[in-house]
């Protein structure tokens, strides 16, 4: 049994950030239909076979330029996202602060009171209360 899945799945495309997004709206759209209105069971379908036609495909050029569209369309959400967990992780020992210059965000550390920081981008200085 197990070395069969294992050659159902050899040269397969595979799960990608698309196929993750797909299965997750799939998923949302799933706990919609509960509330009786077929559109969202017939959407949560459709994304469904979607989602697995990619992961089963053998046509790896096709379904990596996909994913790649995807990864370009949704860059600015994931880096607004990636630097939200960042601050959450971080927010004992460093602040955060736009650069009022090139609006960048950089990192200070926390607790050293009023400091004058350069902006590691366009290096131009700024005082800051930490």
């Amino acid at each position: 049994m197990r070395d069969g899945l294992i050659a159902l799945n050899q040269g397969r495309y595979g799960i990608d950030e698309l196929g993750k997004f797909l299965l997750g709206v799939a998923i949302v759209c799933m706990i919609a239909s509960l509330s009786r209105i077929r559109l969202f069971w017939f959407l949560s379908t459709a994304l469904l076979l979607w989602q697995l036609f990619r992961m089963y495909s053998r046509n790896y050029p096709a379904r990596a330029r996909e994913n790649s569209w995807f990864m370009g369309k949704t860059e600015r959400q994931r880096a607004w996202f990636s630097l939200l967990d960042k601050r959450w992780t971080n927010r004992r020992t460093t602040r955060y602060i736009r650069c009022p210059h090139c609006k960048k965000v950089f990192s200070l550390p926390k607790g050293k009171g009023k400091i004058r920081a350069t902006c590691p981008h366009c290096h131009e200085q700024s005082i800051h209360t930490t």
